[in-house]
């Protein structure tokens, strides 16, 4: 490994050090790791060979100027937290692993037993049934393919390229195929032919919601109303080396509430589900914060898209303690405006409807309920109880 040491000409602020360290691994293949130095002025790069160094070090200065380029300084506002200090059980990975709660299937991928599925059930029925009680939403399957059109209309292609998991075949050629069987007779994965991939025209989806938006193309809802529904999926979101344990995964489970109707009926639908979970939260002792947050853009769209979703209160964020200075986002609740009507002609009467989602990722839940409540099942509350495997 070549380690490097470069100035840059603009400090990077102190609000933008994570992002730009967690998006610094979608650079170059040849980074592998950076950090920001000297208050923001200077950067420290590994590269895998000295080689590489003067190509990789031009993308990093492309790269820094790409994020600082219209930034200004957003402050995210603390909505709630909860009263509870619990006490945090650490290595959490490493234990649940150990105990064979669960599995590492590979990069971003988790297979669950005994207890943990256990817990993973517990707040899959809770958010559904929430669902039902709260709103009496309209459930529905979605698939886990989706059309590269319907991503491309939603401007996913442009905003967030970095997590795009595609799906391609080979194509329908008896001779490609015929080459490939052979070369494939053992051994790795192997191409002998560069072109054997058709061009993709689906994606492994990114969230559940787009489904609904698209089953909704054209229809009219009527004035001041607003439809519920509550669907949850595999989705993917492609994380390169910020991969890591239950905390993030490429291949995740995501429980979501959709709303699509009049303005403020829509509004109100995310308050009411924010409450919803927060009096949930309270039953559960769990220590957790709601704040302002803003969705991990792309650097084209890094600075505007930021600042205007942090500025308006279109999305905030549920973060659950993990240690005491360390907490991941579990749950988020979003408000889109007008976007996703204009985009698929949904209509609230005679205007364009509003509309809202709000996600909880349940592998993360599983992450942060054990860090605050540990690995004695018998200590756990009692509404989980019912749901809990045995660890034989």
């Amino acid at each position: 490994m070549h380690q490097l040491e470069i100035a840059i000409s603009r400090p990077v602020p102190a609000t933008l050090v994570e992002e730009v360290e967690k998006k610094s691994v979608y650079i170059s293949r040849h980074l592998q790791n950076l950090k920001v130095a000297d208050s923001g002025s200077r950067l420290r790069l590994t590269i895998d060979e000295p080689a590489h160094a003067a190509e990789t070090e031009a993308k990093v200065q492309r790269f820094i100027a790409a994020m600082l380029k219209g930034y200004r300084k957003f402050d995210r506002k603390l909505i709630y937290k909860s009263g509870f200090e619990p006490r945090y059980t650490r290595n959490v990975w490493e234990e649940a692993q150990q105990r064979k709660w669960v599995f590492d299937a590979g990069l971003g991928q988790v297979s669950l037993r005994g207890p943990a599925f256990g817990l993973f059930q517990y707040f899959e029925h809770t958010f559904r049934e929430m669902t039902e009680k709260q709103f009496r939403a309209d459930e529905r399957r979605f698939p886990t393919l989706i059309p590269a059109d319907v991503l491309g209309r939603v401007g996913y292609f442009s905003s967030f390229p970095q997590g795009i998991t595609f799906v391609s075949h080979l194509h329908e050629d008896f001779d490609l195929l015929d080459d490939f069987s052979r070369a494939n007779k053992e051994g790795p994965l192997t191409f002998p032919n560069k072109d054997v991939l058709d061009r993709p025209c689906h994606c492994l989806t990114p969230v559940v919601c787009y489904h609904c938006y698209r089953m909704l193309e054209n229809e009219t809802i009527p004035p001041n109303e607003v439809r519920s529904f509550t669907a949850v999926g595999s989705c993917f979101r492609y994380e390169s080396r910020n991969t890591t344990s239950l905390e993030r995964l490429w291949d995740f489970t995501l429980r979501e509430f959709i709303f699509v109707g009049s303005r403020e009926g829509v509004k109100q639908k995310r308050q009411q589900s924010m409450d919803a979970v927060k009096a949930w939260v309270e039953e559960l002792k769990l220590a957790v914060t709601f704040e302002t947050a803003s969705d991990p853009f792309f650097t084209a769209d890094f600075s505007e898209k930021t600042y205007f979703q942090l500025l308006s209160d279109l999305k905030y964020e549920m973060r659950v303690q993990i240690a005491p200075d360390r907490s991941i986002a579990a749950g988020s609740f979003n408000l889109h405006n007008d976007f996703f009507g204009k985009t698929f002609q949904i209509s609230s009467g005679e205007v364009t409807a509003f509309s809202s989602c709000v996600g909880f990722g349940i592998e993360r839940w599983i992450c942060a309920f054990l860090s605050q409540k540990g690995f004695d099942v018998k200590q756990w509350p009692e509404q989980v109880q019912p749901f809990i495997k045995s660890e034989s």
